[in-house]
C-alpha cells in the first residue's frame, strides 16, 4: 500500500508539472533597441489587435513629459555627452506608447526601461524594485547559467534549466531590459535577484496563481520538480550599520554593513583606533552586501587606522535642481588626485567584498585599491568605480510613483585604471569564501 501511494503521489506531481508547463506562455522575445536614427514603430491605431488608451491616459502622459524634462535638465550624461544610441528610441517610446499603459505598474515599466538607457544604476523607479515574492531556490549565476545552491549556500552540482518550461536564458532576457548592468557582474546580480521573482515570471507569461514547477540539470539528465515561494531576502541586508570582534587574536574584523555616520559605527571606530594604536596590526573590513549610504562614513573608518583616502574626480552638472542642492552657479568640475592618499605602514588591510557592495561602499573599496591603503579580495561586484551617483528623489506628480535620478559623476582616482570593474587584487572562485580567504593571506603576515 504505501508502495501504490508514493507511486501515485510522483504521478500526480510529474501530471501537474508538465500541464503547468504545457499552460505557461512563452517569454516573448524582447527585440533589439533601434538606433537613433532609426524611426520608433507606432502602436498600431485600429483593428482587432490595437492597444487601447488607458483611462488614465492624461495623467500618464503629462507624468512621462515631467520626467523626460526632469530628467534631460538633471543628469550628468547630457552634459558630458554621454548618452548612449538607445536614448531617444526609449524616451519616443516612453512619450507615445505611455497612453496606453493599462495601470500603473505597466507604467512604471516603461519609465524604468527609459531610465535604464542612460546606463546608470542609480537612476530608477522604486516600483520595478520593490521585488518580494519569489520562487524558494538559491544559487548563483555566472554568465548564462544559474547555479543552484543548497539553503547553507553550497553548489548542489545542479543548474536551473527553466521554469514551466520556460528557458531561464528566457528570464534573464527579460530582466535585462528592466535593470542596468554597469558591468557584468551586475548583470549576474540583476539576473540572479529578480528572474524567479513572482514579479518577472508574471511578465513572461507564467501563471503564478498555481503551482510552479522548476526544471533542473545535472551531469546532462534533467528532471522537473514543484517549487514553492518564499517572500525571504537573499541578501544579508542592512539590519546594522557596523560590528566588530578579534578573530585568530590578531585579526581585527569589522562587519561594515552600511555606510552611515551614527554611535554604532562611532563606538566600532574608537575600538578600531584603539586596537591599532595596540597590539592589533591585521585588520579585515567586510563590506558584502553593503549597498552604500554616504561618504563620510567610510573616511571614519579609515581615518580610525590613521588612513586618509585619495581624492576622486567629480563632475556637477548646474540645472535648478542641484544649484541649490551644491550651491553652485555652474557646471562643478574637481579633478582626481590620488597622492593625496596617507597609508599607515603598521597596518595590513583586507577588504572584502561580492557583487552586492554598491554605491558609497564601491567607494570605499576605489580608495582602498586606488590609494594603495590595502588589499582587495572578493568577487567584482555590480557598480563600477567610475560612476554616476548622489542622487535626487523625485515623485511623479500625477501618479505618485516614486525615482530618483544622480546628480553628479564621480571618477576613480587612478584615471588609468579599468573605469567599468573593479577588479579585486586577490580575486576567489564563485562560491568560495573570501572571509575564509583573507584569514589564511593574514596568518603569514
Amino acid at each position: 500500500m504505501k508502495r501504490l501511494l508514493a507511486a501515485l503521489l510522483m504521478l500526480l506531481t510529474m501530471t501537474a508539472c508538465t500541464q503547468q508547463a504545457v499552460l505557461s506562455a512563452p517569454v516573448p522575445q524582447v527585440a533589439e533597441p533601434p538606433t537613433a536614427t532609426e524611426p520608433v514603430t507606432e502602436p498600431p491605431t485600429e483593428g482587432p489587435t490595437a492597444p487601447q488608451p488607458s483611462p488614465d491616459t492624461a495623467l500618464y502622459k503629462a507624468d512621462a513629459a515631467y520626467l523626460v524634462a526632469l530628467v534631460e535638465e538633471t543628469h550628468p550624461c547630457f552634459a558630458l555627452n554621454d548618452v548612449s544610441a538607445e536614448y531617444i528610441p526609449a524616451r519616443e517610446k516612453l512619450l507615445s506608447e505611455c497612453e496606453y499603459a493599462q495601470d500603473q505598474a505597466a507604467f512604471a515599466r516603461l519609465c524604468q526601461q527609459y531610465l535604464v538607457t542612460l546606463g546608470d544604476a542609480h537612476a530608477l523607479m522604486y516600483a520595478v524594485y520593490a521585488v518580494k515574492n519569489r520562487l524558494d531556490l538559491t544559487g548563483l549565476v555566472e554568465g548564462d547559467t544559474f547555479y543552484i545552491t543548497d539553503t547553507a549556500g553550497n553548489f548542489t552540482g545542479e543548474t536551473l534549466a527553466a521554469v514551466n518550461g520556460v528557458p531561464i536564458t528566457d528570464l534573464f532576457a527579460l530582466v535585462d531590459t528592466h535593470y542596468v548592468a554597469e558591468n557584468q557582474p551586475a548583470r549576474e546580480y540583476n539576473r540572479r535577484y529578480y528572474s524567479l521573482s513572482e514579479y518577472f515570471l508574471e511578465l513572461a507569461g507564467i501563471d503564478i496563481l498555481n503551482p510552479i514547477c522548476v526544471t533542473k540539470e545535472k551531469d546532462g539528465v534533467q528532471e522537473t520538480e514543484l517549487i514553492g515561494r518564499t517572500d525571504k531576502p537573499i541578501s544579508r541586508g542592512a539590519s546594522f550599520v557596523a560590528d566588530s570582534k578579534i578573530l585568530q587574536d590578531d585579526v581585527f574584523y569589522v562587519d561594515f554593513n552600511k555606510c552611515q555616520q551614527c554611535p554604532q559605527l562611532d563606538d566600532v571606530c574608537a575600538k578600531l583606533e584603539k586596537a591599532v594604536n595596540g597590539d592589533i596590526r591585521k585588520v579585515i573590513v567586510d563590506i558584502r552586501g553593503n549597498g552604500g549610504g554616504t561618504d563620510p562614513a567610510c573616511r571614519q573608518l579609515l581615518s580610525a587606522m590613521g588612513m586618509k583616502p585619495p581624492r576622486s574626480g567629480q563632475f556637477i552638472r548646474w540645472s535648478p535642481l542641484t544649484a541649490p542642492i551644491y550651491q553652485i552657479t555652474q557646471d562643478y568640475h574637481l579633478p582626481a588626485d590620488p597622492s593625496v592618499a596617507v597609508t599607515n605602514p603598521d597596518v595590513t588591510l583586507m577588504v572584502l567584498v561580492d557583487q552586492n557592495t554598491f554605491s558609497s561602499a564601491n567607494l570605499l573599496v576605489t580608495w582602498v585599491q586606488d590609494g594603495k591603503l590595502g588589499t582587495i579580495v572578493g568577487r567584482p561586484y555590480r557598480n563600477s568605480p567610475t560612476a554616476y551617483g548622489s542622487t535626487h528623489s523625485f515623485t511623479l506628480p500625477g501618479t505618485g510613483l516614486q525615482g530618483r535620478v544622480s546628480t553628479k559623476r564621480i571618477y576613480r582616482p587612478d584615471e588609468t585604471a579599468d573605469q567599468e570593474t573593479l577588479w579585486p587584487d586577490v580575486q576567489i572562485g564563485l562560491g568560495e569564501d573570501a572571509l575564509e580567504v583573507a584569514l589564511d593571506l593574514l596568518k603569514n603576515k
